[in-house]
């Protein structure tokens, strides 16, 4: 069974997905960058030239090639979760993380990651950094808990202590498989960590 990490992006997905991989000794597969290496450009730079319509074509075609596979760690694109056919074919084929945090948090870690800045272009044109985040969480938040079987407020916790909280949980057997989830948002608070 595959785990996608899902969330906005400065959530810590890449960062927890690397470490994580590495702890359950198994394969991790960053979306963006494998997407970035066939695209032949950053993701800014594709967006820029053919539009994003074809950026989440692209994205689609990978994800459904990675739900084929079994025993991944997957740090998923932002927007990943929020496409309901996305989110249908990850729960197919895994358990589903969303790291979450505030939009402030989001904030300061997109500025201080400088070499993510040109990696992902604005989805909002001229928008307030501040402003497009909270616009666009707005618009994904009932997207994200429904493809979650796990939300983490990432705001308080290390990488380290991240990655022991989704250990722990996957030890307990709790995903069981994808027929018999719920989504997040029909499920007891308890698979919710603060």
């Amino acid at each position: 069974m595959n785990l996608f990490l899902t969330g906005y992006r400065g959530c810590g997905k890449t960062e927890v997905g690397r470490r994580l991989a590495a702890m359950l000794q198994r394969e991790w597969v960053d979306m963006d960058a494998v997407l970035a290496g066939r695209l032949g450009s950053s993701i800014a730079d594709h967006v820029a030239g053919s539009g994003w319509a074809s950026f989440r074509q692209a994205e689609r075609r990978l994800l459904r090639e990675l739900c084929g596979r079994d025993g991944l760690v997957v740090s998923t694109g932002g927007g990943v979760a929020a496409d309901r056919q996305n989110a249908t074919e990850m729960r197919r084929s895994g358990l589903v993380v969303w790291l979450r945090a505030d939009p402030r948090t989001i904030a300061a870690r997109i500025a201080a990651d400088a070499g993510a800045s040109g990696q992902r272009p604005a989805l909002r044109s001229g928008a307030d950094p501040l402003d497009e985040i909270r616009t666009v969480l707005e618009t994904r938040t009932p997207a994200y808990a429904e493809a979650a079987d796990l939300s983490i407020d990432t705001d308080p916790l290390s990488v380290d202590e991240i990655c022991g909280r989704i250990a722990a949980w996957l030890a307990t057997g709790i995903g069981g498989p994808a027929s018999s989830r719920r989504p997040l948002s029909s499920l007891d608070k308890t698979k919710r960590f603060k």
